[in-house]
């Protein structure tokens, strides 16, 4: 069992040790502003919390795949390039000194030193295959050896590492790390906040949470800006921008949503407000504005930029970088760009929604809120669709963690239900004895894991990644031509996954590693058996798809109170036929393969297709019941939780 629990071990190292992995950046050269916030930006950060454990889940069982593959196969790890874990000396300090050493050390027991035949002929009182009998033949060092160099605890070897980087970069990527926020900001920065700050003889009407000090700088450098820039209309909107976010966002002046999630970007606020303050000094050295100067005496002419100082002095290293007003007008442009990649953020982070910011019925009141209710229709009206498409719960709230918890419990559940009873039938029919209780559940359970389990994870994970990348097409929305490679993609893709982890689990047992024959022989008995958890992840799926159509246009896939169990029997009878195929497949090569092959099926196989039927149907029932009830239950609270708050309002 050493060997067991080093494996166990190991893949539970990768889980908790390769997210520091997973959360170094791969999108070197992605834009001037991201590169100059790199050091404060890490991938975890550039994407909402449910996003980034989707991406990480998906990097982390291909580790796990990685990590089965080559602690089965550890004699390929020299060929390309990594150490040899097979070697009998790994890990030793030295050598035996004698055969009785050897043997002792190497194989647990010590032989006889007398009687007429040789030692290694002889049992020994507790034989050996008593005490590795139940293990899977992969030597404790090399799971762990394997574990700790796929997390980068251990030295790694050049292919290794190009695949880890190219996975890493591909999480990234189907995430939408970072290219979501930087296209959210680069579509702000197409935007202007609008701001009027007024005129010096017009007073100020509605502040909008602004102090008067800032307004009167806006009017004040504008008019200082207007004859010595070449595009003064972008330079007033970098500074409305700058000055609008200073104060709502930074300076906290507008509630906003999640906390905890906002103090991760703290030292990010931080060096920002710390760069504004530097522009607005350098602003205010550049116009000679003093707080409560209603009009600037003198407006400098562009031909002031190039005149020494008047007191004959060498200029300090700060007026020598804000020498003019170019330079300026750029330091205030790269200020507004990091201001709105800081503004998507945010609203990827729920910690700018449209609760925070929506009008209010104070906004046509002279009340104490009316400046708060404008300021956040004012920010709103500057993001725009950006927080619709955050706030939409078809491509957001996609389900897909809790839906396979779901069908994964209730498999697993059903599955040990079913080994006690009638699966001691079923094991009597193909074994001519009920066998163990423990051995059935064992083998149940792992098959249905390996069978349903896998499938859905890879259906439900691909479908995320699509949405998020926002390159899903829903089923229900688009014509067949357009969803059929699609559908066929995904079905595809989670039968190899499946039929990958079936056949290595088959190999283990087996142990006729290299034999083409007996691979032949294995795929051909095993590979149809996860077809059945092929069509139950698609049928879900497309429950998932009907729920999303549904919340958009309630006209669509009506549900009502019999519609859990509609779907659920649909399911039964999609996934009970599919289980009965794929029996049925796996008894013809029963049948062929056999040392009698026989032509026909016996009754012995039409009754496991049977017994394979009524499991099938029966899981994929309880499995779709289950999760339509769910999404109908989310759905009713959504609607409730919604009723309420226009009811306050």
């Amino acid at each position: 069992m050493d060997d067991v629990i080093a494996l166990l071990f190991g893949a539970i190292v990768i889980v908790f040790f390769s997210y520091e992995r997973f959360n170094k950046a791969t999108y070197q050269g992605g834009g001037r502003h991201l590169q100059r916030l790199i050091d404060v930006l890490s991938p975890d950060k550039l994407r909402a919390r449910r996003v980034v454990l989707n991406a990480y889940a998906l990097y982390a069982s291909t580790l796990l795949l990685i990590y089965a593959f080559l602690c089965a196969y550890a004699e390929i790890l020299p060929l390309i390039g990594g150490p040899d874990l097979t070697s009998k000396a790994l890990g030793a300090s030295k050598l035996p000194e004698s055969a009785a050493d050897a043997a002792r050390i190497f194989t647990g027991f010590t032989p006889a030193n007398t009687g007429t035949l040789p030692s290694w002929t002889q049992t020994p009182p507790n034989p050996v295959v008593n005490q590795v009998e139940g293990g899977i033949g992969i030597d404790a060092r090399v799971s762990l050896t394997v574990a700790l160099i796929l997390v980068g605890l251990a030295p790694t070897f050049p292919i290794l590492q190009r695949f880890e980087e190219w996975m890493r970069s591909a999480a990234h990527r189907l995430a939408g790390i970072p290219t979501r926020v930087l296209a959210a900001s680069e579509d702000l920065r197409r935007r202007s906040l609008e701001l009027d700050p007024g005129t010096d003889e017009k007073k100020l009407g509605d502040t909008l949470l602004i102090p008067w000090g800032y307004w009167e700088r806006l009017r004040f450098y504008k008019k200082h800006a207007g004859n010595a820039l070449t595009a003064p209309e972008d330079f007033r909107n970098d500074l409305e921008l700058i000055f609008g976010t200073l104060v709502w966002i930074l300076d906290r002046k507008l509630k906003l949503s999640n906390s905890r999630g906002r103090e991760q970007f703290a030292q990010l606020e931080d060096e920002l407000r710390l760069r504004i303050e530097k522009l607005i000094s350098a602003l205010d050295e550049k116009t000679g504005f003093s707080p409560g100067e209603a009009a600037p005496v003198e407006i400098p002419t562009v031909k002031a930029e190039s005149n020494p100082p008047a007191n004959g002095e060498a200029a300090t290293p700060a007026k020598a970088n804000l020498v003019t007003w170019d330079r300026i007008a750029g330091e205030a442009e790269e200020l507004a760009d990091d201001l709105c990649l800081l503004l998507a953020l945010y609203v990827e982070h729920e910690i700018i929604v449209e609760k925070n910011i929506a009008s209010s019925r104070d906004l046509n009141k002279e009340t104490s809120n009316r400046q708060q209710s404008l300021a956040r229709a004012k920010l709103h009206g500057f993001l725009g669709d950006l927080i619709g498409t955050q706030l939409s719960p078809a491509p957001i709230r996609s389900h897909s963690i809790i839906v396979w918890l779901w069908s994964s419990g209730t498999i697993v559940l059903l599955s040990l239900v079913w080994s006690y009873y009638p699966g001691s039938l079923e094991w009597q029919l193909q074994r001519e004895e009920p066998g163990n209780i423990y051995l059935r559940a064992l083998n149940h359970v792992s098959t249905a894991f390996t069978c349903y389990c896998i499938p859905m994870v890879v259906v439900l994970a691909i479908r995320d990644a699509g949405i998020q990348a926002n390159r899903w097409r829903n089923i229900w929305r688009v014509h067949w031509t357009v969803s059929l490679p699609q559908l066929l993609l995904v079905f595809v893709l989670s039968w190899a996954v499946s039929t990958l982890f079936v056949v290595g689990v088959a190999f283990w047992q087996a142990e006729f590693v290299r034999a083409w024959t007996t691979m032949r022989l294995t795929f051909e008995y095993n590979a149809p058996t996860p077809l059945r958890g092929s069509v139950l992840a698609i049928m879900v799926m497309l429950l998932l798809d009907a729920q999303a159509v549904h919340v958009t246009d309630p006209t669509k896939f009506r549900f009502r109170p019999f519609s859990s169990f509609l779907w659920g029997i649909s399911a039964a009878l999609v996934v009970g036929i599919a289980g009965g195929l794929g029996r049925t497949l796996t008894s013809w090569a029963s049948a062929q393969n056999a040392f009698a092959p026989r032509s026909s099926l016996d009754a012995v196989d039409r009754g496991l297709i049977v017994y394979a039927m009524l499991n099938s149907a029966i899981i994929g029932f309880v499995v779709v019941f289950c999760v339509s009830e769910l999404l109908s239950n989310h759905r009713s609270f959504a609607l409730r939780r919604a009723a309420l708050k226009r009811d306050e309002a």
